[in-house]
């Protein structure tokens, strides 16, 4: 991690990329398209309740996708931006105690985030 942040001279050979910061970037995208289809699962459960069989079914066909995607976005950027907190600060633990994994910077991570989320 300490070449994450280093400045890189003209001429100088380009560090590889740490490789905390491919597996946050893995366990963000994940997260995220996690929460993408909890949105969608979300919104046809929620059009299934409020069925109207008095709409036209274009309108409900219509209505279905606006949500879907509201709920998708939505449920996308909650989640996602969640497991990028928890990862960063997780792997942040790791590499701070000198590579070391271990429960502890699940346990730093989840109390970390869940603490700035508001879920303590």
């Amino acid at each position: 991690m300490d070449v994450a942040f280093r400045r890189v001279k003209p001429g100088e050979e380009i560090p590889p990329r740490p490789k905390e910061l491919d597996a946050w970037a893995a366990d963000t995208a994940t997260g995220t398209m996690a929460g993408m289809v909890y949105g969608v699962m979300r919104a046809r459960a929620a059009e299934a309740r409020a069925f109207d069989p008095e709409l036209a079914d274009i309108v409900r066909r219509r209505n279905l996708w606006m949500r879907s995607v509201h709920e998708a976005t939505m449920g996308g950027v909650r989640f996602g931006s969640f497991v990028a907190v928890f990862s960063a600060v997780q792997l942040g633990s790791q590499s701070y105690r000198g590579d070391i994994r271990d429960m502890w910077n699940t346990v730093a991570a989840g109390a970390i985030t869940a603490g700035g989320a508001g879920f303590g």
